[in-house]
């Protein structure tokens, strides 16, 4: 019988190495840190730094992503949030 969670354990395995050691929970939770951060960096920079626009790609709340950020402060300071209103645009 051919084992369909081979290809997985193998790619986890190798992510695993970047995870520091160790309880289950310590290393299930240093995990979830690495995995939240790439999701969203690549939602920030595909909704180029909206965060509204991130939140949709992930299909989140915009305060989930505020929330995110204050974890990962550092995608907060490449992606900056923007303040105030836009232009008006005069037709």
């Amino acid at each position: 019988m051919k084992d369909k969670m081979a290809a997985q354990r193998r790619a986890a395995g190798a992510f695993l190495e970047h995870v520091p050691e160790g309880t289950l929970a310590e290393r299930t939770d240093a995990a979830r840190y690495i995995v939240q951060e790439k999701l969203l960096h690549d939602a920030l920079e595909e909704a180029k730094g909206s965060r509204t626009g991130a939140a949709a790609l992930l299909g989140v709340p915009d305060e989930r992503v505020a929330e995110a950020l204050k974890r990962h402060p550092h995608l907060a300071q490449k992606w900056p949030a923007k303040r105030g209103r836009p232009p008006k645009v005069r037709t």
